[in-house]
């Protein structure tokens, strides 16, 4: 099995090399699907990404990313890789509004031990709303020759032929139609719809036996809520961060900027103390935290949006790599097998942009070669953390 590739190197470096041919379709319009295409862009001569929401230019909140209005960032690593597959990628988030930051130095971190030592030069990390993220993604995408953004459709089921040991497509069914399904011929099928996945479904369906699953809860809980940052705020820090003291005091708190001059705050809660979505509540539990900065900073700020929960939190994985049988031409990325809890109160866009490097020239596995080598290795790669998943779910760890 050969080595990772090198993210720093560009996607388009050996592009000389590599003969197009057949037709790959990708199950969802999510970050993990948006860079799925994108790298069987190289390999294959047509990618068709299909996606139950609607898919714009611009950079609106989708139903059917529920997490989406939480905090997100970018970090070193997941910017490498993204830039390898959209070389300047960073400059035009930046261009469209991310915040540049760098950590610890433009944060105030507050944590277990007390306040973090700001003088490391630290790292890098880019800050934006999730839509942000995905339309800049999405707008790059749909610059590549070869690639269709086919939105407002669902996948009802794989195309299987009897007796066959491998997908051959999928069948569609429009939204926005009365009308009934058609089948779209694929040589690759990978399925990147995430935490809605039915694959569980497809493969039953196609007389496949249907994974175990590991789900761990800690009872965890996000709510949160953007503010115009007030004209003339001055302050040594951009962005605060506010751990937990458990037992005594099990809640979180995050202030980071986005863009359009805005503040992102999250609030997260542990042990049944879980972030209200009233106004009242938000206000109590933010000033509830260990610190009352975040407090003081949004006493004048004024609201953007209203409070959203998040409460779909469980860590849940499902284990295909334990199926002695798979079809072939099938793959299953992202968090449609493997759904951690945010990390420290953030969702990293970095996430979904390792298991898309399964499929890149240099991985464990050819695009269209062999799919069960390369569902195991973007387990691996994709949830690098995977054994330490009940760990995760410990109340201590709050």
């Amino acid at each position: 099995m050969s080595s990772t590739p090198d993210a720093t190197v560009p996607l388009d470096a050996d592009r000389a090399s590599v003969a197009y041919a057949g037709h790959a379709v990708v199950v969802g319009g999510g970050m993990a699907g948006l860079l799925a295409a994108r790298v069987l862009a190289h390999h294959f001569e047509q990618v068709t990404l299909v996606e139950r929401d609607e898919l714009t230019d611009s950079a609106k909140p989708r139903k059917g990313v529920p997490q989406g209005r939480m905090l997100h960032v970018l970090l070193p690593r997941g910017r490498r890789i993204v830039e390898r597959f959209f070389p300047g990628f960073g400059q035009e988030l930046g261009a469209a509004g991310a915040v540049s930051l760098r950590v610890p130095t433009d944060a105030l971190i507050l944590t277990r031990a007390g306040w973090l030592d700001r003088r490391a030069d630290g790292w890098p990390l880019l800050s934006a709303s999730r839509p942000l993220f995905e339309c800049a993604v999405r707008r790059r995408l749909r610059q590549l020759p070869g690639v269709t953004i086919l939105d407002h459709h669902d996948v009802p089921s794989l195309l299987t032929p009897r007796g066959g040991r491998g997908v051959t497509g999928v069948t569609l069914r429009p939204l926005d139609d009365a009308g009934g399904t058609q089948q779209l011929a694929a040589d690759l099928v990978v399925d990147a719809s995430g935490r809605g996945s039915r694959s569980p479904v497809w493969l039953s369906e196609a007389g496949y036996p249907v994974p175990t699953k590991t789900h761990v809860d800690a009872d965890v809980a996000y709510a949160s809520r953007i503010y115009r940052i007030p004209d003339g705020f001055s302050a040594d820090w951009q962005l605060v961060m506010l751990a937990s003291q458990a037992p005594s005091i099990p809640r979180t708190g995050y202030l980071f900027p986005i863009e359009d001059g805005q503040w992102m705050v999250t609030l997260m809660g542990a042990a049944g103390q879980h972030p209200p979505t009233d106004e009242d509540g938000f206000a109590a539990f933010t000033r509830s935290l260990r610190h009352p900065i975040i407090a003081d900073a949004l006493a004048a700020a004024e609201p953007a949006t209203p409070t959203r929960g998040y409460r779909g939190t469980a860590n849940r994985l499902s284990h295909y790599e334990r199926m002695i049988r798979w079809p072939e031409r099938f793959v299953v990325l992202g968090a449609s097998f493997c759904i951690p809890r945010a990390q420290r109160g953030y969702w990293g866009v970095d996430n979904p942009a390792e298991p898309a490097q399964c499929v890149m020239p240099g991985s464990a596995a050819p695009a269209a070669g062999r799919p069960l080598a390369l569902r195991r290795s973007g387990r691996r790669r994709a949830a690098p953390d995977g054994p330490a998943l009940p760990r995760q779910g410990r109340r201590r760890d709050w």
